[in-house]
């Protein structure tokens, strides 16, 4: 059949044949062209052709290898050719498009990762030729094994890191961590994972608050990286922390927060001890250490300046360690001796340590200079003494002027008006009885001035002694009062203690009885005297109404009452212990032990 087309002529098989070559050459192009490489092969796996992109790849020329089964070119490896041959029995039973990748080599023998994707092509029932198309993945390989090993260093690093290790979403939950963070905190990973981290135990709740809020402000790009806290392990035990935070886009809708977490306490513990040593270089008191032979290891200025030690000195110190320290702990004051042969009092707290690892002592020490605080204290007890000697002195010259010359008017006044009846006549009745008030009056009078006397300085206390003193003394209470006082004594009937010791044990029994009168509201007093080696005892007691002793203590510093301070400074004087017990509505005890200065054995 012929056809005409812009005046030419031409048959429906000339119309066909240009078709197919049309449709060949097209196909041709696109072999040729194709970035991939494509061998066509036949059944038997002789190649028909290559395209050039094969030629690149593997770097054989088309004429090389066409005609020649595939298998007899070195390109694949054995174990390769094996896995070919199973992947075109595959495709021959399901003819689905599948992939392969395979391990090629190329002429100059460099490997070549590639993935094949085979198509066979049949003649009625039977497969006659088949066409690969095969991708060099080489690259892809690589980078899949870079991404690999980066991965797996990863992993090494991220359980390894000596960092706590924690990867938070942006809704503060837990994705991830490490084998360290187990160890800062006590919590496995499963107690971790898929938990926000403030419904964790592992911050104290107002640092939780604080912490949120930086997390938050880490999230839009805000706030501090690097924030120090006080951690809490499982166990409840606290620790410092250094957390280091780094934002991470996973995409433009989903952030998260990686953190770092590091245990800082050793660091702050030496920062406290920095500051610490800065305190006590700066510090006036005598600090340092020194082991069990008294070689001292550490000395700060203060104790340098106070001994006159240069550096190169020998410090050791000569003075020896209290034995009580061995305990632990020791407490006093002591005098120890400067370069330049001076003594100096110290005020002293010694305290023994023990390093476990090498089972040896050793000790530290802090001392304050009471040197002149010592001598202050002596001089002020001298002057108190001193004081309360002119005071009783001055008592006896107004006790022995009262009873030397106005009692003895007085005596005398009395027996003029007793003896004027004697003498004088026809006196009426109101006139005698002035006379006998009058009498009356001066006998209470010398009454009186013999009781102001004997409060002033009781004589019976030089001609008697103590025990007697005061147990007349207790009578006298008693009877005038109407208090009942009980007293006991022992041990100092045969005993005559010094002027000072009687008259200060003396005067704390008259002041004590004298606050008990006046505030306790009591019912009963015991005194008890005794004499127990090396000490005198005194202890007074009663029934009263009694009161909080430190609030008292307040009260006399405020309203300047002398009472209780009198007793505890003439205690003191006597180098003595004065202690004082109270409670409300059972009463009060005071208790005082001074040492005995025995004069004069009966």
């Amino acid at each position: 059949m012929r056809y005409m087309l812009n005046e030419f002529e031409y048959d429906e098989f000339d119309d066909k044949s240009i078709e197919f070559q049309r449709i060949e050459s097209c196909y041709k192009q696109i072999f040729e062209n194709a970035g991939d490489s494509i061998v066509h092969t036949d059944y038997k796996g002789k190649i028909l052709d290559v395209n050039r992109s094969f030629e690149k790849t593997f770097g054989y020329k088309s004429e090389d290898i066409v005609g020649r089964p595939y298998h007899e070119i070195n390109i694949l490896r054995e174990e390769d050719i094996r896995k070919i041959s199973e992947y075109i029995k595959d495709i021959q039973i399901d003819d689905s498009s599948k992939m392969v990748e395979l391990k090629a080599i190329s002429k100059d023998g460099h490997p070549k990762f590639v993935e094949v994707n085979s198509s066979l092509i049949r003649r009625g029932d039977r497969v006659t030729e088949s066409v690969s198309i095969i991708r060099d993945i080489t690259e892809r390989k690589y980078q899949e094994k870079i991404l690999r090993e980066k991965t797996e260093s990863f992993k090494t690093f991220f359980e390894n890191a000596n960092d706590g290790i924690v990867y938070l979403d942006d809704n503060a939950v837990i994705r991830a961590s490490n084998k360290k963070v187990e160890e800062l905190f006590g919590y496995t990973s499963d107690n971790l994972i898929g938990k926000k981290f403030t419904e964790l135990d592992i911050f104290h709740p107002v640092d939780m608050v604080n912490i949120f809020t930086i997390f938050q402000g880490a999230l839009n790009g805000e706030g501090p990286p690097l924030i120090e806290i006080e951690g809490i392990h499982k166990s409840g035990k606290r620790f410092y922390l250094e957390i280091n935070q780094t934002l991470i886009s996973e995409n433009e809708n989903s952030v998260s927060i990686l953190a770092s977490i590091r245990d800082i306490t050793q660091r702050k513990v030496v920062e406290e001890r920095s500051r610490l040593i800065d305190i006590i270089e700066a510090t006036p008191d005598f600090v340092f250490t020194y082991d069990a032979n008294g070689k001292i290891q550490y000395l700060n200025q203060a104790g340098r300046a106070m001994f006159g030690f240069s550096p190169g000195d020998d410090m050791t110190l000569h003075e020896g360690i209290p034995s009580e320290t061995h305990n632990g702990i020791w407490t006093g004051e002591r005098t120890l001796t400067a370069k330049d042969k001076s003594d100096i009092i110290v005020s002293q707290v010694v305290m023994a340590h023990q390093k476990f690892e090498f089972d040896e002592i050793y000790y530290s020490t802090i001392m304050r200079d009471i040197t002149e605080q010592k001598q202050n204290d002596k001089h002020i007890k001298d002057l108190t003494r001193l004081l309360i000697k002119v005071q009783e002195d001055e008592r006896l010259r107004i006790s022995r002027e009262l009873h030397d010359d106005l009692a003895q008017n007085l005596s005398a006044l009395k027996i003029i008006c007793e003896n004027f009846f004697g003498f004088s006549f026809g006196i009426g009745p109101g006139l005698r009885k002035k006379i006998k008030k009058m009498t009356r009056i001066c006998q209470e009078s010398i009454d009186s001035i013999r009781q102001l006397t004997y409060n002033l300085r009781p004589a019976s206390l030089d001609q008697l002694g103590i025990v007697k003193t005061v147990s007349e003394y207790c009578k006298d209470f008693q009877h005038t009062n109407s208090i009942e006082v009980e007293f006991y004594s022992g041990g100092l009937d045969k005993l005559r203690l010094d002027f000072d010791t009687e008259i200060n044990i003396y005067r704390v029994v008259q002041e004590s009885l004298h606050n008990i009168k006046k505030h306790a509201n009591a019912s009963l007093v015991k005194v008890n005297l005794i004499s127990s080696y090396p000490n005198i005892i005194l202890q007074i007691e009663d029934n009263g109404k009694g009161f909080d002793l430190s609030s008292r203590k307040k009260e006399l510093i405020t309203e300047k009452r002398m009472g209780l301070i009198s007793i505890e400074e003439r205690v003191g004087l006597l180098k003595g212990m004065f202690k004082i017990q109270s409670k409300k509505k059972v009463g009060t005890r005071i208790h005082v032990e001074v040492p005995c200065n025995e004069r004069i054995k009966m």
